[in-house]
């Protein structure tokens, strides 16, 4: 099993894509009876996912943090899930963003009831997966301060030094 966020860090607001590959061990024979528990990292929420493997169903409410994969067949090439995911700009997702910059979920293999959160019905398949996501806080972008072109600086040259040459000579006494 391998997991991969992409993109690998986000803006609070932006979404990234976990990828979970789940292998197959026995590339003749499809795999059995694969349940996978994933509850991903605080402030992660699911928007939506979707899985290739064979058969089996997946729930990830919108909204929530967890992903569970019940009763699927992993195929003799292996198969994905994929969950698009948000960091929320919300007050305790840019707080979060700001305290602890990166999130890691961790998938331990297993049966769920001892802790672990990937089993199928031949057993443990794996060691654990992790998948860190980054966060960054957008940087606010400066608007360009407006130039004067050519004629205009050549311009206001000449009248800096007509309206110097006034000041000079109202200084100076006349002979």
């Amino acid at each position: 099993m391998r997991e991969a966020f992409a993109p690998a860090a986000v803006a609070p607001g932006e979404h990234s894509t976990l990828t979970i590959t789940l292998a197959n061990p026995n590339l003749d024979t499809p795999v059995p009876g694969a349940n996978l528990v994933n509850e991903l990292p605080a402030p992660l929420q699911l928007i939506q996912a979707a899985h290739t493997c064979a058969g089996g169903a997946l729930a990830a409410a919108a909204g929530s943090r967890r992903l569970q994969l019940y009763s699927a067949t992993i195929p003799p090439g292996g198969c994905t899930i994929t969950a698009e995911v948000t960091w929320p700009k919300t007050a305790d997702g840019i707080k979060a963003c700001a305290t602890a910059s990166l999130v890691t979920n961790a998938i331990a293999p297993g049966p769920a009831p001892e802790g672990g959160r990937f089993s199928t019905a031949a057993g443990q398949l794996d060691a654990p997966a992790f998948a860190t996501l980054g966060c960054f806080l957008a940087r606010h972008t400066l608007s360009q301060v407006p130039t004067l072109g050519d004629w205009a600086r050549a311009a206001l040259a000449g009248l800096m030094v007509l309206l110097g040459m006034v000041l000079s000579g109202r200084r100076m006494p006349l002979r």
